[in-house]
Order: structure tokens, then C-alpha cells, then sequence
């Protein structure tokens, strides 16, 4: 026979103060064993839910009376979150597994057999969560609605969880949403969970969505405020189970597994593959290192603002959503930013581009039809004596010298100057 420990009973006497929990430990658990760990598994489902065990099941009594397969979806994704949880903060497999069935039947002992809900939980020897894919995470982005979107680059940018998220004001962004030459951004906030203040980045994914975002929720007639949430539904913050009914929609339309858990896993898998050190990754995830050696590392590893943020740019790249763009069209690029930076006319310039693959195939050929179109027509189109050349940084002092200026810095290292 299992012996229950003071704190055992502890714990049983806390679920039995509410009537919810007394007919779950009456129908539910038979031996004192299986009391110990139901009791436990329901009074941490409290905790992660942040509700009393008699408003969580009252709850769910609604949602099952209003429309019971409407409750299915909402409270099987709330079980997988739960789920989630148990895996990071009880690793071991069996206890997690039974923590979870305590918390499914603290659901079921309150209501009929026909109401009854069976998510999959926890497996008894669990593997690690697998993160997100980058390419499943871009299919999503893709078919995502501005809001959905945003909600995506939030998550994916910081490696915040849920809960910390639907917490996000206008005010902590208002700097990046404002500015649009601002890329990286860095943000405080607050873990209650934790009960710690931690910082982490918004990127250039995250900041054009909320800027975006913004535009549109002021466009509809909201009043934008330091205090407006970010994570919203009709002007009013998200709850954390709201979110997640958000990605299980998500899931529904694309047929990909996909949780706020699983992109906060994303960000920690490829942001330290792309360099950033795992206890810096982990700070910006707002979990608190623990104990003795940890405690010194963390004094010790976590750099100050500046240094965090060269850290996240280079790592940003492993995060990063947006299309790559080859070296070569990066040259062609800039040459048409440079034509219009010394006044050709935008119809000039797309006469320029439908010639592409006839008169000019690459960046180097472009440049010659830029450099001779330029020698025989100005802007205005009258007479131009102005010469154009495109030449290597390490030669550039020598045509200084010689009167010539810099027009362009182009982003394979060469420069393209003027003279005339």
C-alpha cells in the first residue's frame, strides 16, 4: 500500500475544497497511490490554467452545453498545450502521463458520459517535442490573414510563450511600429509564471506584420494606445486558450500540426543553430536558469544590450521568413535603386527591366546598359556628359583623386561613381 506523505494529503485536501474536486477524487480514484497523483495532476492544470478547479469545469460545462463539438476543439487544444507543459517541466514520461489523465478526469468525473472528452496526452516515455519546421512554418505564414500573421512573427521572433504573449502591449513595440528603418527591437517583459523580467527581440519579420497590423486596426476606426494588446479579438485581449484556438484553426486549414509550444521550440532549435548561446536563447525565452551553476553562468554568459543585439542579427537569419534573394538579383537591385537615386524615371526604369534576357541578362550587363543610357539621355531627357562606372572598393581612392564621386555602394562590395 502506497504511503501518503504530508504533503500528499496536502494536496488531496486542497482539490477536495472545492465540490468539482471532491466527485473527481470520489469516482475517479480508488487506491491512495492513484489519489496522490491525480490530485497532483489536477492541481497543476489549475495552475497552468491560472483558474479554480470549480471554474475550470464549470467552463467546460458551458462550452459542452452551447455546442459540444465547438468544446471538443477548444478543450483538446488546451489538453495538448497542457500536454506540452508536462513534457518540459515533468520529463519523466509515467508521471507525466498520469498528472495528465488526472486532469482529463477532473473534466470527466463532472459531467455525463456523452460530454466526456479523450485527448491524447503525454506518451509514457516521451521523446523530445519536436520544434516546427521552418518550411511547414512558412506554408502556414503564407496562408495566414494579417492577423494571424502577425501573431506568427510575434511568437516566432521572441520564443515567447503563450502566456507572456497575450500580456504584449502597443506600447512595448510602439518604437519599431513607428520607425520603419528600425529592424531589431529589443522588449522587457514580465514572466508570471516565473515570477522573473527578461528581454527579448522583435525582428524584421515581426516589425513590417505589426506595422502592417496597426495600419489596419487604425483603418477600422480603433484607437491605438500604449495600452492596446497586441494579441486581440474585437479590440480586447487574447487569453492564452484563445490563441491557441487561433493555431488550431490554423491546423484545420492547412492540415499542419502547429502551437504557439511548438514555435517557441522553433525559435530555441534554429536561433542557438544559427550561433546564439543556449543560455542566452533560453533568457530571451524567459526561462529561469535554476540553481548553482546555472545562476553563475547566466551572471556571467548574458551580455549587455548591444552585444544581444549583434548576437540575434546573425542568428536572425535561421529565423528568417522572407524569401532569399540571390546574390545576383541583390546586384540588380541596387542598380535600379542607384537609377532612381540620380532621377531616371520609373517608366524608363521598367523599360529597362522588360529588356531583361534580350538587350541585358545580368547585374554586370545591366550596369553597361545603365552606364550607356545614361551617357546619351539626363533624367529630363535632354544631353547628359555624366559617365557611370562600377568598380572594385580598393581602387575607389585612386578615382577620387581624380574627380570622380561615389554614387552607390552596391551590396557585393563594389561601388558605382560618376564623373561629368
Amino acid at each position: 500500500m502506497v504511503k501518503l506523505y504530508k504533503k500528499d494529503e496536502e494536496r488531496i485536501a486542497e482539490v477536495e475544497k472545492y465540490e468539482a474536486g471532491r466527485r473527481f477524487l470520489r469516482r475517479k480514484c480508488k487506491r491512495p497511490g492513484t489519489r496522490r497523483l491525480y490530485a497532483m495532476g489536477a492541481l497543476l492544470f489549475s495552475g497552468f490554467l491560472k483558474k479554480p478547479i470549480d471554474d475550470i469545469v464549470a467552463e467546460y460545462q458551458r462550452d459542452a452545453k452551447e455546442n459540444l463539438y465547438a468544446a471538443y476543439d477548444k478543450w483538446e487544444m488546451i489538453f495538448e498545450d497542457f500536454g506540452d507543459y508536462l513534457k518540459e517541466n515533468h520529463p519523466k514520461g509515467t508521471t507525466a502521463s498520469t498528472y495528465f489523465s488526472g486532469a482529463v478526469g477532473l473534466i470527466n468525473a463532472n459531467v455525463p458520459q456523452s460530454a466526456e472528452i479523450h485527448p491524447k496526452g503525454p506518451e509514457a516515455h516521451p521523446r523530445s517535442i519536436p520544434p516546427i519546421t521552418i518550411e511547414d512554418l512558412t506554408t502556414i505564414r503564407n496562408i495566414a490573414d494579417i492577423r494571424e500573421g502577425a501573431f506568427i512573427d510575434v511568437l516566432k521572433d521572441t520564443g515567447m510563450s503563450r502566456a507572456d504573449a497575450v500580456t504584449l502591449t502597443y506600447g512595448q513595440v510602439k518604437k519599431a511600429v513607428e520607425n520603419p528603418n528600425i529592424q531589431f527591437h529589443k522588449i522587457d517583459v514580465y514572466r508570471g509564471k516565473e515570477n522573473i523580467e527578461y528581454e527579448t527581440w522583435l525582428g524584421p519579420n515581426a516589425n513590417e506584420s505589426l506595422r502592417l497590423l496597426f495600419k489596419v486596426r487604425r483603418q477600422s476606426g480603433e484607437e491605438i494606445t500604449d495600452n492596446t494588446p497586441i494579441f486581440d479579438a474585437e479590440a480586447k485581449a487574447l487569453d492564452p486558450q484563445s490563441l491557441s484556438a487561433i493555431f488550431l484553426r490554423l491546423k484545420q486549414k492547412t492540415g499542419i500540426t502547429i502551437s504557439p509550444h511548438r514555435i517557441r521550440k522553433f525559435f530555441e532549435t534554429y536561433i542557438t543553430s544559427g550561433g546564439a548561446h543556449p543560455i542566452v536563447a533560453k533568457y530571451w525565452m524567459g526561462h529561469k536558469i535554476k540553481g548553482g551553476r546555472g545562476d553563475i553562468e547566466a551572471r556571467y554568459i548574458i551580455p549587455p544590450e548591444d552585444v544581444q543585439r549583434e548576437i540575434y542579427q546573425k542568428a536572425y537569419s535561421k529565423i528568417d521568413l522572407r524569401p532569399t534573394i540571390s546574390e545576383e538579383e541583390r546586384r540588380i537591385q541596387s542598380i535600379i535603386d542607384n537609377a532612381r537615386l540620380i532621377g531616371i524615371p520609373d517608366n524608363q526604369i521598367e523599360a529597362l527591366l522588360k529588356e531583361r534576357g534580350k538587350t541585358w541578362r545580368n547585374a554586370t550587363e545591366l550596369t553597361m546598359r545603365m552606364r550607356a543610357y545614361t551617357e546619351k539621355t539626363e533624367p529630363n531627357g535632354g544631353d547628359c556628359d555624366e559617365r557611370f562606372e562600377e568598380i572594385d572598393e580598393g581602387n575607389l581612392l585612386q578615382y577620387l583623386r581624380n574627380g570622380w564621386r561615389i554614387v552607390h555602394n552596391l551590396q557585393n562590395g563594389k561601388v558605382i561613381i560618376s564623373k561629368g
